[in-house]
């Protein structure tokens, strides 16, 4: 569903046109510009007014038809409750203190939390496995007065410490530290002291690629509001939303990973050599490198299969995928109760040229 507001459906005045509001000099109390502006801001208050969030168990956010037409991913934060550090999911290492909503916040609410450092070996971070790749790091800090020495930081043992200096002052700021990461775990650290002392701190931020709008998050992974496009004319269609969904294939293309508990999924093959037979190549995001080009075997069983272990019973799943045919005529999908190993013939699905699967573009099936 696309949410087109604009301040004359969306005020307490009411009204057919902004004619209606001059003639009457009037003023609407709310006024979200989702098609002009592209953004949550409250035209009248110039604050975001709107809580948003969309669940995301994956570093890969949702799609999105930008304004060049192509098709787009929103970017994800991947650190949880990241304008709550009292919360457990932050790790607060010998005896660092945390004191919540003790100041206003950047967006002027009294969210913002204070970090006592009293010592130098005193640490606040996250632990994160992610993908190999590259990641960025922000977060807003200031301190009550003068200025202080701080720096960001990630760590793991495959790639050591990243260290990054920086000076907070008194008056806001959004820091930003950008590593490269292998697929092992690593803490990320939004703020660790070189000088002790308090320091102010709120929206920390993680996310693959480079630095975005900042993106707030409670106890999961939250994706960015997404603005879509009409992909032939440009024309901006509004803010982008649906009802809650989670993605259960945490490793959305296939590769030799393996996401840790509690969904213990993974790739497995039988006719397809995961380093030899699949090529990267240009997605139907318009980003190189994005899509997976599988060389499939001819001979009978089957190629690849992913395992899920986080399927409740009882509940409807419904599978997609970005599909462009080569030299093979269909896409077959066969779910299968690992419990027995038989499979749910009645499941099975295969997915051709009367789906719209063709050898030019990239169709979605489900």
């Amino acid at each position: 569903m696309r949410l087109q507001a604009t301040r004359t459906s969306v005020t307490s005045a009411g009204g057919a046109s902004d004619a209606f509001y001059r003639a009457a000099g009037g003023k609407p109390t709310l006024d979200q510009r989702f098609e002009k502006d592209k953004s949550l801001r409250d035209k009248i208050s110039g604050k975001n007014l709107i809580t948003f969030s969309r669940s995301s168990g994956t570093n890969k956010g949702a799609t999105y038809v930008d304004s060049d037409g192509l098709i787009k991913t929103s970017p994800v934060n991947l650190v949880t409750y990241s304008e709550q550090f009292d919360q457990t999911a932050w790790t607060k290492s010998n005896g660092v203190q945390v004191t919540p909503n003790a100041a206003e916040s950047p967006t002027d609410e009294n969210t913002a939390d204070l970090i006592n450092f009293t010592g130098g070996s005193q640490r606040l971070y996250s632990n994160f496995t992610p993908s190999a790749g590259t990641y960025t790091l922000s977060v807003y800090l200031r301190v009550a007065s003068g200025s202080k020495q701080l720096r960001m930081q990630a760590y793991s043992p495959a790639d050591g410490v990243q260290n990054k200096s920086i000076t907070v002052t008194n008056t806001w700021q959004r820091f930003s530290h950008t590593v490269v990461v292998s697929n092992t775990q690593t803490s990320f650290y939004p703020v660790s002291p070189v000088d002790i002392g308090e320091v102010y701190i709120w929206g920390a931020q993680l996310q693959e690629g480079t630095l975005t709008d900042y993106i707030p998050t409670q106890g999961t992974p939250s994706g960015a509001p997404r603005f879509d496009h009409d992909p032939v004319t440009g024309e901006s269609l509004g803010l982008l939303i649906e009802e809650g969904r989670t993605n259960l294939i945490q490793i959305s293309e296939p590769d030799n990973r393996t996401f840790p508990s509690p969904f213990n999924s993974y790739w497995s093959t039988q006719n397809l050599d995961l380093s030899a037979e699949v090529t990267k190549v240009l997605g139907p995001d318009g980003v190189s490198n994005s899509a997976s080009e599988m060389q499939l075997a001819t001979a009978g069983g089957w190629d690849l299969y992913y395992t899920i272990n986080n399927i409740t019973a009882g509940e409807s799943c419904t599978f997609s995928a970005w599909v462009k045919l080569g030299t093979a005529t269909n896409l077959v999908l066969v779910p299968n109760n690992r419990t027995s190993w038989n499979s749910m013939i009645s499941d099975c699905r295969s997915f051709d040229s009367s789906d719209g699967l063709n050898t030019t573009s990239f169709t979605k099936v489900s």
